[in-house]
């Protein structure tokens, strides 16, 4: 349902409230604002697609929207399995011309979850991928993991004719083509965990395979939560990154010092502490290996003999871990340094040292969810889960340089991060210093750290790319924690998901929190200008079942609004999981800069992004967006 112009006026105001030091959180409120203006979103046509339920990306070429499916195949609905082709000629009236799957995909495994239209050369690219089982996605096989590629052109507009299969995936990926040359294309991409790859997919033009530019990976790595330090004069003197333990105190900022002193137990393996400690000075911090026994038991003994902490030196090459177990009985802090550490730390023994917290935390290395390329070809833009946000420089890959590398621009102990799942997509404003970053998160029957109040957005500072910045926050009404105690279902979400942008509209998809159109033209105090909420289909083949399964009770729970949002010929596109494909109309603040554009989506530089963006010369068919 559209919500009428006077409530959406009355939701569109926004309170600003400081949560962290230097960050402004908006969210509607219940009163209006003339210093605020807002707009209205119109319902212009829609298609539910054949009641499928389990929708996915949408991709747009000509008359044709092409929409996959998070699912494989659907056993009480086969005719509706696969890519479905909808005739978007009359935007009034969508209609779905063709589904296509076996043998090209809806295969045992097979997801058409993310697709994309390379569109100067009428290519279809579907990423089969994250195909989860019954209690993630419905599939009914293992997941395939490889891109195939569709010729689109002509006839093969409503039928697809498979060029080629390349047999490698990714999780989520951009599509970049070069400014300068249309017949030159590159995918980056994201394996959600560290996994980074670039494609040259240029010679899939002449049925060739992809040109893979880089595989490997994603160059971050985790700052550890705590620090050892050694004292002069001892030739081990410095500081030296440790993992904690999930049994005992965290150390302090201010550290426990004293003398550092190799542990003897009195068995054949004496430095691995494992049993009573033999001529152990109280006070002192135990070096201990791993190894034989578990942490805590390591913990107790050195615990037992009065070490005021414990450091576990690692035995193998591999970074240091957290260190799992559960001992209520344990009250001194431990940490564990790498092996090399360990080895250095022992040859400079006799030595003081100090135990210690590093202010501000750790940092994971974090998973790379998804990212996006500036126009330029430049720089990227990690989504990195846990391990936050980054900006990457990717010159060398777009480029066309021999044995292309990236380098790190933010600095890896300089990466903002935040509670919860984490960095999901990231975005750049145009032509600003500053990046749109939401999360995604689900409900709490799918892990830990999930659920109320989900997630939001952030506007992250990039002035200084070295140290980015999150200044300011935008949220609906379900993203305050103060909301928990009383609305927390446990398979549905109201998190934010893909973002598309104009210079100053931020359009994203939100889950069951709709869909969100936001004012950021001032990035430090963004608004709500308008939202959309469908009206969900009474019953659909396959429900999701981590985002449309709960029971509705009138809080959107059956809408689930999930796609990067395409603006085509001044209006926008967006898919809900559950109850298909929407085609809307805005109307109000820089309503222009949807009114004009031909093509724009949030995960390629294809179209009117050349516009906003420009790379040398504007592109013949921009028009004059800058109106107020």
């Amino acid at each position: 349902m559209i919500r009428s112009a006077r409530l959406k006026a009355l939701m569109a105001v926004v309170a600003l409230m400081v949560v962290l030091p230097g960050t402004v959180t908006a969210s509607p409120q219940e009163a209006a604002s003339a210093e605020q203006p807002t707009g209205t979103l119109t319902l212009v046509g829609s298609n539910p697609l054949m009641n499928r339920g389990m929708n996915a990306a949408i991709a747009i070429h000509g008359d044709y929207a092409y929409i996959g499916s998070r699912t494989d195949f659907y056993e009480d609905a086969l005719d509706a399995s696969g890519i479905m082709v909808v005739d978007i000629s009359d935007p009034s009236s969508p209609e779905v011309v063709n589904v296509f799957g076996p043998p090209d995909t809806a295969n045992a495994g097979e997801s058409s979850r993310e697709l994309r239209v390379w569109q100067s050369q009428d290519i279809l690219i579907l990423l089969h991928t994250n195909c989860g089982g019954a209690s993630a996605h419905g599939c009914t096989g293992p997941s395939a993991h490889e891109f195939k590629f569709f010729d689109i052109s002509g006839d093969n507009a409503t039928d697809p004719e498979l060029i080629l299969t390349h047999e490698h995936g990714t999780h989520e990926f951009f599509l970049w083509e070069d400014p300068s040359n249309p017949d030159r294309a590159l995918m980056f991409g994201g394996s959600a965990g560290s996994e980074f790859t670039v494609w040259d997919i240029s010679p899939v033009r002449d049925g060739q395979q992809p040109t893979v530019l880089y595989q490997d990976d994603h160059g971050y790595t985790a700052v550890q939560p705590n620090l050892v330090t050694i004292d002069a004069p001892s030739t081990a003197a410095g500081s030296y990154d440790a993992a904690g333990a999930s049994f005992g105190p965290e150390p302090s900022t201010t550290g426990i010092s004293g003398d550092v002193v190799l542990v003897n137990d009195g068995s054949a393996n004496p430095t691995e502490g494992c049993n009573p400690l033999v001529g152990f000075p109280a006070g002192a911090v135990a070096l201990v290996d791993r190894g034989t026994c578990p942490f805590v038991q390591k913990a107790a003994a050195a615990q037992a003999a009065g070490a005021a902490a414990m450091i576990v030196a690692n035995n193998s090459p591999a970074p240091p871990i957290n260190m799992g177990g559960s001992d209520p009985s344990i009250t001194i802090p431990s940490v564990m340094i790498s092996q090399a550490d360990g080895d250095t730390i022992k040859a400079g023994l006799p030595a003081t040292g100090t135990v210690a917290g590093r202010p501000g935390g750790g940092i994971p290395a974090g998973g790379l969810h998804s990212l996006s390329v500036s126009n330029d070809g430049r720089f990227a833009y990690y989504a990195l889960l846990t391990g936050g946000f980054a900006v990457i420089d990717v010159s060398d890959f777009t480029s066309g340089v021999p044995n292309p590398q990236f380098e790190l621009v933010t600095h890896n102990d300089l990466r903002p991060t935040w509670p919860g799942p984490g960095a999901h997509s990231a975005v750049k404003l145009w032509d600003r210093d500053w990046v749109w970053v939401s999360d995604e998160v689900y409900g709490t029957i799918t892990a830990a750290g999930h659920g109320c109040p989900w997630g939001w957005a952030r506007l992250i500072n990039i002035r200084r790319p070295e140290r980015p910045r999150i200044v300011s926050e935008y949220k609906v009404p379900e993203n305050e924690e103060s909301t928990c105690d009383d609305w927390n279902p446990p398979r549905t979400s109201y998190s934010a998901h893909n973002p598309t942008l104009t210079p100053r509209i931020a359009m994203s998809t939100w889950h069951s929190g709709g869909f969100q159109m936001v004012n950021i033209k001032d990035p430090r105090n963004p608004y709500q200008l308008a939202e959309f909420f469908p009206e969900p289909l009474d019953m659909v083949a396959l429900e999701d079942p981590r985002l449309s399964s709960d029971p509705d009770t009138g809080r959107n729970e059956k809408v689930v609004m999930w796609s990067y949002p395409i603006i085509k010929d001044g209006l926008i596109y967006v898919v809900d999981l559950r109850n298909g494909l929407y085609i809307l109309e805005y109307d109000g603040p820089f309503d222009q800069e949807i009114d004009l554009v031909s093509f724009l989506e949030g995960n390629s530089n294809l179209g009117w992004a050349l516009c906003f963006e420009p790379v040398g010369e504007e592109p013949d068919y921009c028009e004059d967006w800058r109106q107020d």
